[in-house]
């Protein structure tokens, strides 16, 4: 078990192991007397974890003190009739009461001392959390006159010792673990026999370290050009340097150039869209690499290499007529058609279409819609799905989602939001502005809806193909309909006038006022195509009278626009015409908006 420090007493029956506060540091072979002058114990000498030791201590009966005379003997271990380490020849002669008879020599003998030599050929090495030292075994003739019965290895950080371990003689080789990756260490190794520890070898410094740790918040962030971009937080290296990534693939297909080694050990790495296949959905993953290794990979989230845009489609056709805007507003609108084309007409921007996008609805587009600022646009479709474009944001449809009938037409509120309705008076709001205070979704009604139009004030109104009129919400008074009475033709649509007041209108172009001025209408003409929709001026400047279908028309202010399904448009009032598609061939023009 080595040397011990442990203080023992007999009382000449039993012995009692004591603990005192203070001991004297292990050894063994030390020399102790009792001096009956002060009537203590002491101790002198012996061996100890360093070699042979030279200090004084005493023992009063309960604590051990330590005494620095001015002058000891040297240091030793053992009977101190002998000095550890020399040699020595007895003779032995016999005594009886004649006297002494002659002495017989003994062998010649060497008092043992602790191993006298420090193993050799020491190296050392390391791994996680594990320091390693080798050796070679003190020869027989340094092991102090007693064989070597193990070796004690030590590992010290800076000078404090923080682990030790024996090993039995031939083994060579010590490994002490539970250490600190990254913290520099030195070892320590020393021959003990029966007498004591031999003179210690020390290794050059040791640093355990193992793979690194796995990367965290490992994100792909894919670019419009089919690049990918990958960001990491680096892990702890865990006592050695990062050198590299490895970039992998996880999932996907269509994938060239994986893996792949950085190089470097920054956190970010920009991979070629040429690695990728456009469409498809990829997951990445990466993992550190440093001189022990490639420790584990953390995965990216998944990501779809965005599709680029098809060629731009050939170009539309546009309006027949450029037109003029008025004084306070810009004579231009837009024209939808079924497949989702858009066609711009006098000063309204083209911001796109279906078409254009190479985009086929899965159901016919029904209607058209202008931002507040005429910036932009929706289209909507008889299923309800919705599409933006320019400053239009997309703020949720029904696209997708069961309805009870086709969704037949649309209006964007003052705000930016937009309404869709269904031809059985469903009604659903959605963004800025858009609020449901009822519909005539799940009531009777003669005929079907065909249309709405939003207030300023935040109601709305919702008009049937017999001319039924519904109002819902604030600032929607009923000023009458033509519900119920005659009709040459269906309604078709309504629109609500800036300074008060609604339209309904037939598809023969008939226009129906209520609480607000005729301008006039298509009624007693002959039309190639019905009419579809119609859209109020928001220039409220008065015009003048005049007289349509032998009806004179007031001095009032506003007017209006309708179109028909040729593309065929008809501008009343201060409506500035600004062209048409009449007779281009379009066939399918579904509804009209703008200024």
């Amino acid at each position: 078990t080595g040397s011990l420090n442990d203080t023992w007493t007999w009382n000449g029956t039993t012995w009692t192991q004591l603990s005192p506060t203070t001991s004297p540091p292990a050894r063994d072979l030390a020399s102790m007397a009792y001096d009956p002058a002060t009537a203590k114990l002491t101790l002198f000498g012996g061996s100890g974890h360093s070699g042979s030791l030279s200090d004084t201590w005493t023992w009063n009966g309960t604590t051990w003190s330590q005494l620095s005379p001015t002058t000891s003997p040297p240091a030793r271990d053992g009977a101190s009739e002998f000095t550890a380490g020399n040699s020595y020849t007895l003779s032995v002669a016999a005594t009886n009461a004649n006297g002494t008879g002659g002495a017989t020599n003994s062998n010649s003998f060497v008092i043992p001392t602790a191993p006298t030599a420090a193993p050799s050929g020491i190296g050392q090495s390391a791994g996680s959390t594990t320091a390693i030292i080798t050796w070679v075994d003190v020869p027989a003739s340094h092991d102090g006159g007693t064989a070597i019965t193990s070796y004690t290895a030590e590992v010290l950080s800076g000078t404090t010792v923080v682990a030790t371990t024996s090993v039995a003689p031939g083994i060579q080789i010590a490994a002490i673990s539970s250490l600190t990756n990254g913290t520099t260490y030195t070892m320590k190794i020393a021959a003990v026999n029966g007498v004591g520890t031999g003179p210690f070898a020390t290794s050059a410094p040791v640093v355990p370290s193992a793979i690194p740790d796995a990367p965290t918040n490992v994100t792909a962030s894919p670019q419009s050009n089919g690049s990918v971009n990958l960001t990491w937080t680096a892990p702890s290296a865990n006592g050695s340097s990062i050198t590299s990534y490895t970039i992998s693939l996880v999932q996907g297909t269509g994938a060239s150039g994986f893996p792949i080694t950085t190089n470097t050990a920054a956190t970010s790495y920009s991979i070629a869209a040429s690695e990728f296949t456009a469409g498809n959905s990829y997951t990445l993953s990466v993992a550190a690499t440093n001189a022990n290794g490639t420790g584990g990979a953390t995965n990216s989230n998944s990501f779809v290499i965005p599709t680029p845009p098809p060629p731009p489609a050939p170009p539309q056709p546009g309006c027949s007529s450029t037109g003029v805007g008025s004084a306070n507003f810009p004579g231009g609108y837009w024209l939808a058609t079924a497949n989702g084309a858009v066609y711009s007409c006098g000063d309204a921007p083209f911001y796109g279409s279906l078409v254009t996008l190479g985009i086929t609805p899965s159901k016919p587009i029904v209607g058209i819609a202008a931002t507040p600022d005429n910036k932009g646009y929706w289209l909507v479709a008889s299923d309800g799905g919705l599409f933006a474009f320019g400053d239009a944001k997309f703020y949720g449809s029904m696209g997708g989602k069961p309805l009870n009938e086709p969704v037949v037409g649309m209006t964007a509120t003052p705000q930016g939001g937009y309404y869709e309705v269904a031809s059985d008076g469903g009604l659903f709001a959605f963004g800025p502005g858009a609020s449901f205070c009822g519909s005539m979704g799940g009531k009777p009604l003669n005929e079907p809806v065909v249309g709405m139009a939003e207030t300023p004030a935040g109601g709305y109104y919702e008009v049937a193909s017999d001319g039924g009129l519904f109002a819902f919400g604030p600032g929607t008074p009923f000023l009458g309909s033509m519900g119920g009475k005659p009709l040459n033709e269906p309604v078709v649509g309504m629109a609500v006038d800036p300074t008060g007041g609604y339209y309904e209108v037939a598809s023969d172009g008939g226009i129906f006022s209520f609480g607000t001025a005729f301008h006039g209408s298509t009624g007693c003409l002959s039309l190639n195509q019905p009419i579809v929709a119609m859209v109020v001026s928001p220039d409220t400047t008065t015009v003048g009278t005049g007289t349509a279908c032998g009806f004179t028309t007031p001095q009032s202010p506003g007017g209006y626009r309708f179109v028909a399904s040729d593309g065929g448009v008809f501008s009343f009032g201060n409506a500035v015409f600004a062209g048409s598609l009449g007779g281009l061939g379009v066939t399918d023009v579904v509804g009209i908006a703008g200024s």
